[in-house]
């Protein structure tokens, strides 16, 4: 006969070895499907981009980009979607594109969707993080149509930063969340991706500068530096660095090679002097210079 105290210690052992698997990202937290269905906004200057997860599976996700005038463009993508887990996977089937005139006259056409018609994420995934939820991208393209790194990266580099997610209503797609309770970002972050998070800021020092070789305006890339932190120190592909609040400089860095010991980096954004030899930077955006 099977006594209570072995039936509470077969439960407490269950627990365990589930509380296990979920510190080492074996588990993720799920999310119930009721609240990733709905819809989610992102706006931006002069436009907006909108996603609805319908309950019958389909969606729509619209595209809107407005003049300085009354005219303006829409870009809608319908199809069906998919939800495995926190996943979300889209099938879009058509393009409709409408222009909107001054004069309020506006033209539509209907197209078949082909991928060289419409920038668009075929796979987003739902984070749910302190009572709201994220949808997040791995592709190296932003939802403005732009390349650039993955929604995770740059999710992550804001939480490094001490940014807290600052302009979230730009950069992803965001939702209040009744059952996203986990205040740890580590808690529901995919394993892969738990690495980038940081346990401490790391500081630096750049040890190296020298001209970027190409004309590049559009991305505002000053300068290739190497800074004397590495992979040992938890720096990674995409990471960004910041010079420190009373460095000679004002500078962005993002890490594009990691070796043990030091990483290479652009300088992308250079508001009073272009980076030196000796400059401070760390991934902490506010911290100061010691």
């Amino acid at each position: 006969m099977i006594t209570k105290n072995y039936i509470f210690y077969y439960i407490f052992i269950c627990l365990l070895i589930f509380y296990s698997f979920r510190l080492s990202g074996q588990i993720s937290v799920s999310i119930p499907e009721k609240e990733i269905t709905g819809k989610f906004k992102i706006e931006g200057f002069n436009t907006k981009v909108e996603l609805e997860l319908k309950e019958n599976g389909d969606f729509s996700r619209k595209k809107i980009i407005w003049s300085s005038y009354r005219g303006g463009t829409e870009e809608e993508v319908i199809g069906q979607y998919k939800i495995s887990g926190n996943d979300i996977f889209f099938t879009p089937t058509y393009i409709i594109n409408t222009t909107y005139f001054d004069d309020a006259r506006k033209t539509s056409d209907t197209l078949k969707y082909k991928e060289n018609l419409a920038v668009f994420r075929k796979k987003l995934t739902a984070l749910g993080w302190n009572h709201k939820i994220y949808l997040l991208s791995e592709e190296n393209i932003s939802v403005w149509g732009d390349e650039s790194p993955c929604d995770f990266i740059k999710f992550i580099n804001n939480v490094n930063s001490g940014g807290k997610v600052q302009f979230v209503n730009e950069l992803f797609w965001i939702r209040r969340c009744k059952s996203c309770y986990y205040s740890e970002l580590s808690d529901v972050l995919p394993p892969k991706w738990k690495y980038y998070l940081l346990k401490k800021p790391v500081d630096a020092e750049i040890i190296s500068v020298e001209k970027y070789p190409f004309d590049d305006e559009y991305k505002d890339i000053k300068s290739v530096v190497i800074i004397n932190k590495g992979e040992q120190d938890g720096l990674k592909p995409g990471m960004k660095l910041y010079g420190l609040t009373d460095a000679d400089c004002d500078c962005d860095l993002e890490i594009i090679e990691v070796t043990g010991n030091s990483s290479e980096g652009y300088s992308t954004v250079c508001i009073s002097e272009p980076c030196k030899k000796g400059t401070k930077v760390s991934t902490f955006l506010y911290r100061e210079a010691k």
